[in-house]
């Protein structure tokens, strides 16, 4: 290589080079992958550079990408089992980066030489994890084809930095694929939610005419009582008896149809399905994942969101990761984004309720809503009137619905506090609190997987 300057110069070249790809930012991790490992191919005199993603359940490496510059071409889809490299997994997951300079005396590729190494003629490797938050999704491999090679300090440090750009990349992947199922997500409960509101909307038509009918007709049957009754006093003479019969199996005629009425209209009424077994969701996660979904939101608007990580940490609550995230917690931190002025912040955090109860904090210092529009979200059974954000932000009203369906779900409840001026101390906004219930002596890490990673 070139001196000192001149590396630098070529190291900061490759940095830009691939920080500037439309790849890196439409978070095309595969393209992305091709275009670095080819890159450094040629920027390190590497014959072989491969990109490794761990498998969903961390027990392989997949090659994700594999580029041979003897041959200019691609491949994927080698596995390298865990189990295969024990002391390289555990020395890899370590430190940042592994150089080793000859493979075949290196202690740390015994367990793969003879199968991977000397086949390859691969003499010395250099690779760096692929972190996506504070999670290990994968390595980078530098793999020199022919004899030993010592690595120089600059070449190791720019391996780690390389390695950082395809852990960016990989965060962009999994947020858009976030907002891609969310969003989804979303559009189908909406729907159902529509659905079950026009048939509510229905039912609710033919009862108030059914209703008008058996009311008039109740009246008739009541009048034909009250009026043979007079007519029997006046003239005890004339039997009236059979008409007071005929107009009492009517009431109980027409009470019969309301019973069956409200028996049909109750399979309109969408009962949550049963719960997931084993349903568990560490709240800190959960918060830390609507975070990260809803971050560019936030910084578009200047806000600040404090997480009370002790208050949540190893906080575990019954309920389904997925839709607790995005279909309760991600809504209402949206509804305090969306009512919060430009540079204000929205606090999180846990507090005790009774028994084994346990209540999520979102306190947001917007605007804040009157109690009467505190009322009117309490009981509603459909969507809420929506009102435009600080930002001008519109909504669907079906949010908060979305909430509820859930709640009821997990056996909880939500209670609501506003303030649009300071009061009793409080500051103008408003506290939103989702009871759940807490699932002691357990702190599983249901979100983290290699396919849904956080980035908090």
């Amino acid at each position: 290589m070139a001196d000192s300057s001149t590396r630098l110069e070529q190291q900061y070249a490759l940095f830009r080079n691939l920080s500037l790809a439309p790849e890196f930012y439409r978070g095309d991790f595969t393209g992305f992958s091709r275009i670095a490992t080819k890159a450094i191919s040629e920027y390190f005199n590497v014959q072989r550079v491969g990109v490794w993603l761990l498998d969903n359940e961390q027990r392989a490496l997949v090659s994700t990408v594999q580029y041979d510059s003897s041959t200019g071409e691609y491949s994927s889809g080698t596995v390298f089992p865990v189990e295969m490299a024990k002391l390289y997994f555990a020395k890899i997951f370590e430190d940042r980066s592994l150089p080793i300079h000859d493979s075949l005396t290196d202690p740390v590729t015994a367990e793969f030489r003879e199968s991977y190494c000397r086949p390859l003629n691969i003499g010395a490797l250099l690779d760096s994890v692929i972190h996506c938050g504070a999670d290990i999704v994968g390595v980078i491999c530098l793999e020199h084809v022919g004899g030993p090679r010592q690595w120089q300090l600059d070449e190791i440090f720019s391996a780690g930095i390389l390695a950082d750009q395809l852990g960016n990349v990989f965060a962009l992947k999994e947020r858009d694929h976030l907002l891609s199922t969310m969003e989804d997500h979303n559009l189908d409960l909406e729907k159902r939610i529509k659905a079950r509101t026009s048939d509510l909307e229905d039912v609710l038509k033919n009862q108030t005419a059914l209703l008008r009918g058996i009311c008039h007709d109740l009246v008739n049957s009541i009048n034909v009582v009250t009026a043979s009754c007079e007519l029997g006093r006046k003239n005890p003479k004339v039997d009236f008896f059979d008409r007071i019969m005929k107009a009492c199996s009517a009431v109980v005629d027409m009470t019969q149809e309301v019973r069956s009425f409200c028996q049909f209209t109750d399979k309109y009424k969408q009962r949550p399905a049963l719960l997931q077994e084993n349903a568990q969701a560490p709240l800190l996660e959960v918060c830390q994942k609507s975070s990260f979904v809803l971050g560019d939101r936030m910084r578009i608007k200047s806000i600040e969101l404090e997480i009370d990580i002790e208050s949540l940490c190893d906080v575990v609550v019954l309920a389904e990761p997925f839709p607790l995230v995005h279909s309760v917690v991600s809504n209402l931190l949206s509804n305090a984004i969306k009512f919060s002025p430009a540079q204000s912040h929205i606090e999180v955090r846990a507090v005790h309720g009774d028994g084994d109860e346990i209540g999520l904090v979102i306190r947001d210092f917007g605007t804040g809503m009157s109690s009467e529009k505190v009322a009117e979200i309490q009981r509603a059974v459909t969507a809420v009137e929506s009102t435009d954000g600080t930002g001008g932000e519109a909504g669907t009203g079906y949010g908060l619905m979305q909430v509820k369906f859930y709640l009821e779900r997990y056996g909880g409840r939500m209670t609501i506090r506003s303030w649009q001026e300071l009061a009793d101390g409080q500051p103008a906004g408003t506290e939103v609190t989702l009871w759940l219930k807490r699932l002691y002596g357990q702190s599983l890490h249901v979100l983290n997987s290699a396919s849904s990673h956080d980035a908090a």
